[in-house]
């Protein structure tokens, strides 16, 4: 398997990220990962899957927009806008987990 992804190890303590190989990756130190918002899941709980990338942040904000609830997280200095729904039953403060497919990833250059 992890010949067909990249792995970068992130400066959170056990984060790490897989995107799927389709191009070579640049000599630089700075990367950026992009995800489709809707294409993270939010859980309270950590999932049992290793087979998808996760990571921890905690929910800054939640804002309900007619069928999709846009919740902004905090990852280490950067903050993340998922869409969702159905909501999840965290509020303002909570540490949740996001998931996401290494499929859905694409690299890009800084």
């Amino acid at each position: 398997m992890e010949e067909e992804y990249h792995v970068f190890q992130s400066p959170a303590e056990g984060d790490q990220i897989r995107v799927k190989k389709i191009r070579t990756v640049p000599e630089s130190p700075e990367l950026t990962v992009m995800i489709r918002p809707e294409r993270i899941r939010l859980s309270k709980e950590a999932p049992a899957c290793k087979e998808t990338n996760q990571l921890k942040a905690v929910l800054e904000k939640l804002t309900f927009t007619g069928n999709m609830v846009d919740y902004f997280l905090r990852f280490q200095e950067n903050t993340l806008r998922v869409q969702s729904t159905p909501p999840i039953t965290a509020q303002e403060g909570d540490q949740v987990f996001l998931t996401f497919s290494q499929d859905d990833c694409v690299l890009m250059d800084d």
